[in-house]
């Protein structure tokens, strides 16, 4: 089994170049502690105290093109929809929440929130499942669903 060196500098190693890379960046939030406290704070904080964020399309969105769109994908429940590679799917609105299905009429193992949804989006329009659409649960199903003209209308 050949040896490792343990001889070494950062120069020599793009690992150990990235010694110490990490308390900085927590240095610039103010810490670990003082990080997961500020998190905590904002959980505390009614919606309404909370500052709107930016988000790739400007502004936080309204509730009420929230609630138009969120009414569409209630009129269009169990019609065929596509992903981007042409699988075949079809929705199922359950309270709050979205339930997916195969063509073959398999459930989807995953339920999708609708505040899920509206974090999907947030996002629109999308060139594709990017990586912070992977973050949320179907993650290509909530792309074939916003990305429909049925759904998307004219808002994006």
């Amino acid at each position: 089994m050949p040896q490792r060196s343990t001889q070494g500098t950062g120069q020599d190693d793009p690992l150990r170049a990235m010694r110490g890379v990490g308390r900085e960046l927590w240095q610039r939030v103010g810490g670990g502690d003082e990080f997961v406290a500020s998190l905590r704070r904002e959980e505390d904080e009614p919606d309404s105290a909370r500052e709107p964020r930016d988000t790739p399309r400007g502004p936080a969105l309204q509730g009420d093109l929230e609630e138009r769109v969120w009414q569409r994908v209630v009129a269009h429940q169990g019609e065929t929809f596509r992903t981007r590679k042409g699988v075949e799917i079809r929705h199922q609105v359950r309270g709050a929440s979205l339930d997916f299905y195969r063509a073959d009429g398999t459930r989807i193992n995953q339920t999708s929130s609708r505040t899920q949804f509206a974090q999907a989006l947030m996002l629109c329009p999308l060139p594709g499942v990017t990586p912070a659409l992977r973050r949320l649960r179907n993650p290509s199903y909530l792309y074939a669903l916003l990305h429909d003209p049925r759904i998307r209308g004219v808002d994006w």
